[in-house]
């Protein structure tokens, strides 16, 4: 054999023993962080072998069998899923200190296979063990609610990647792994919701039906909502007759626009339990508002109009805006054109999330006059991006703009920079 063909052998040993190595050096400082360095001591060379073999590769993220996914797409998520995970912590052990859940997935698992192991066969070391990370009934439920969470987050995680346009993704574990330990390895799967063109006032309109995901069969299907008549608040409505309920891309961008500080991945599903149970206001025959609520806090109003055996979502309102009741109070009580609430920029959530608004009195008192109050409902404040908090508003000159009368009018006649 050549040197050089020798080296190339060599190589992947060399390889895979440096992986040991900082493989057992990774678990002894996870289980000293976790106890202490005299119980990580107690582990020997052989323990941190079978460490090892029961270690899984790291996060794998794989398509579904009938799901397309560039390979792009699967790197990105496979990082993002590690990165998501290390910000989140777990406590494996009733106290214990918490750790990250990326490495309680790649090494308090495995740990957790050897306490079993250690204890049902009696381990030299299982009493010491035992005594510290407590009895075999313990470390059976941190894995399942180790299981339990990384479950829950792969599915936020999916939602975090879903859009209408390019599909609602459902992200979970992949039972049909062969790996022993399934909590690493996760299976995407896209479901690309119905589209249909509406014909309106003229126009072609491109729509999506509503969906989300079916929880019985996920990854196979999704549910769609269908309105009946009464539903809706019709008069001597038909009750056989469901109306299929589609959302304009139109709509879909006015909410980010309009729902400004909370991203519409975040917002899919509130969309979606609004309609599914809605809260329906007639304008006139076949057109209406539909509620828009954030756990159960309404922040705005759909404008619907039947479209044959279909309901569609032309545009969405904030609750400021002009078109919807609180907008008419709101109107009638200070004055405020459409212009004027778009120069203090009081038409998007936003500004009523930034504390300089949110701890204002003054500025509290004109909404809640106008029925707006729980535009500063804390549960808001839970949807939304933290540095929203900090950002400074037109909204807080509201009270002295009201004051001098400076409305649409002048303002509209201002010359622009």
């Amino acid at each position: 054999m050549t040197k050089q063909k020798r080296g190339a052998a060599v190589a992947p040993k060399v390889l895979e023993a440096q992986h040991r190595n900082e493989t057992t050096r990774r678990f002894k400082a996870f289980i000293e962080e976790l106890s202490s360095p005299e119980i990580a001591s107690l582990f020997t060379p052989r323990n941190y072998e079978l460490l090892y073999t029961y270690k899984r590769s790291g996060i794998k993220i794989h398509p579904a069998v009938d799901s397309e996914f560039r390979s792009s797409e699967l790197k990105i998520m496979k990082n993002l899923f590690a990165a998501y995970l290390k910000n989140q912590t777990q406590d494996l052990f009733p106290g214990l200190p918490n750790t990250n859940l990326h490495d309680a997935l790649t090494l308090g698992v495995p740990l957790l296979v050897f306490l079993v192991d250690a204890y049902n066969k009696e381990s030299p070391i299982a009493d010491r063990l035992r005594a510290h990370f407590g009895p075999v009934t313990d470390v059976a439920d941190a894995y399942t609610s180790l299981g339990e969470r990384i479950q829950f987050l792969m599915y936020v995680f999916g939602i975090m990647f879903s859009t209408y346009e390019n599909g609602l993704i459902y992200a979970c574990n992949d039972e049909n792994s062969k790996a022993s330990i399934l909590l690493n390895s996760v299976v995407v799967k896209r479901h690309l919701p119905e589209k249909r063109t509406f014909k309106v006032e003229g126009y072609g309109r491109e729509a999506y039906r509503v969906a989300w995901f079916d929880l019985d069969e996920p990854l196979k299907k999704l549910r769609y909502i269908e309105l009946s008549q009464a539903q809706l608040g019709i008069p001597n409505a038909s009750p056989n007759v469901p109306l299929k309920v589609y959302i304009q891309k139109h709509a879909l961008q006015r909410i980010t626009d309009r729902l400004d500080s909370i991203k519409l991945t975040t917002l899919q599903l509130p969309l979606f339990d609004s309609i599914n149970e809605p809260i329906a206001h007639i304008v006139k025959p076949g057109k209406f508002l539909l509620e828009m609520r954030l756990n159960k806090v309404k922040v705005g109003y759909f404008v619907a109009t039947v479209e044959g055996n279909a309901l569609l979502i032309r545009t969405f309102l904030f609750i400021t805006n002009n078109g919807t009741p609180e907008g008419h109070r709101l109107k009638e009580q200070t004055g405020l054109q459409m212009l004027d609430k778009k120069y203090l920029a009081i038409d998007k959530l936003s500004s009523f999330v930034a504390r300089e608004v949110a701890e204002n009195a003054e500025i509290r008192a004109i909404f809640e006059k106008a029925d707006c109050g729980y535009l500063f409902d804390k549960e808001l404040q839970t949807y939304t991006a933290i540095e929203f908090s900090n950002r400074h508003t037109p909204a807080v000159k509201l009270p002295a703009y009201i004051a001098n009368h400076n409305l649409e009018a002048e303002w509209a006649e201002m010359p622009t920079v």
